[in-house]
């Protein structure tokens, strides 16, 4: 089985998407560890890193996070996202116009700069064991 590794904030003992803010509750998923956690918006993907190193990289940029060891369904290169910090994408992407837009996103599928290098897109997502948090590796047993 392939190892995939998913950046996540930590806030009050919840697991929140690194990227998503805390006034958008409508898309900021939240993950709980031994849990599928599939996207809000139907249609759409998780990102989660295939190498520790590049998502050790792309959390540092970011406060209160943590890094997961999670299992993954329907990985791929490719995938549509949200970003809630990528302005752009935060204004259009509602549910409600998310198969208007279908068309529009394709330009986001593969192209876009604010994809971090070695993301892996899926369907579903569940944490298995904290493996590194703030900048320091967990003991792993």
């Amino acid at each position: 089985m392939t190892t995939y590794y998913k950046c996540v904030r930590k806030e009050d003992n919840h697991y929140f998407s690194i990227t998503g803010c805390d006034y958008e509750l409508d898309t900021n998923l939240e993950y709980r560890i031994g849990k599928w956690t599939t996207p809000i918006i139907a249609g759409s993907n998780i990102m989660v890193f295939k190498s520790l190193e590049k998502a050790k990289r792309f959390a540092l940029s970011y406060s209160d996070y943590c890094i997961f060891e999670c299992e993954v369904r329907n990985p791929s290169k490719t995938g549509i996202f949200f970003w809630s910090n990528y302005d752009v994408i935060h204004k259009l992407a509602s549910i409600a116009k998310l198969k208007r837009l279908k068309k529009a996103y394709k330009k986001y599928i593969t192209d876009i700069d604010h994809i971090p290098d070695g993301t892996i897109f899926c369907s579903a997502v569940k944490l298995i064991k904290i493996v590194a948090e703030d900048g320091n590796e967990s003991k792993i047993v």
